[in-house]
C-alpha cells in the first residue's frame, strides 16, 4: 500500500505590503498615466467647448426664427424654449459628470504616486 506523505510546509503568508508590492507599478508609469489622463481631459475640454459653441449658435438661430415668425403660437415658443433649456442643462450635467470622473481618476493616480 502506498502511503501519502504528510509533510507540512511552514510557508509564511505574505504581509499586506508585500502583496501590494507585487502589483505595484513603477512611479514613472503612474506619472505617464497621469499625463495621458491630463491629455484626455484637455481633448474633452476642447471638444466640449466646440460642441457647446455650435449648439449655442443653433439655439440663437432657432430663437431668431421664432421671433421673426408670426405664425408660431406662444405655446409652441414656450415649448421650444423649454426644449432649448433642457438641452443646455443636459450638456452641463454631462460636462459635470465627465469632470467628476477625471477628478476621481486624478485623485487615484495621485494617491498611487504618494504610495510609491
Amino acid at each position: 500500500m502506498a502511503t501519502k506523505s504528510t509533510k507540512t510546509t511552514t510557508e509564511k503568508a505574505p504581509k499586506a505590503d508585500e502583496t501590494n508590492s507585487r502589483f505595484a507599478m513603477p512611479q514613472n508609469m503612474i506619472k505617464l498615466q497621469k499625463r495621458m489622463v491630463e491629455g484626455q481631459q484637455s481633448a474633452f475640454d476642447s471638444t466640449y467647448r466646440a460642441i457647446n459653441s455650435f449648439q449655442e449658435g443653433r439655439e440663437d438661430a432657432f430663437r431668431g426664427y421664432l421671433e421673426r415668425s408670426r405664425f408660431v403660437p406662444v405655446e409652441a415658443r414656450e415649448i421650444a424654449e423649454a426644449w432649448i433649456e433642457a438641452g443646455r442643462a443636459r450638456r452641463e450635467a454631462f460636462k459635470t459628470a465627465v469632470e467628476s470622473s477625471f477628478a476621481v481618476t486624478e485623485k487615484y493616480l495621485d494617491s498611487r504616486i504618494e504610495a510609491s
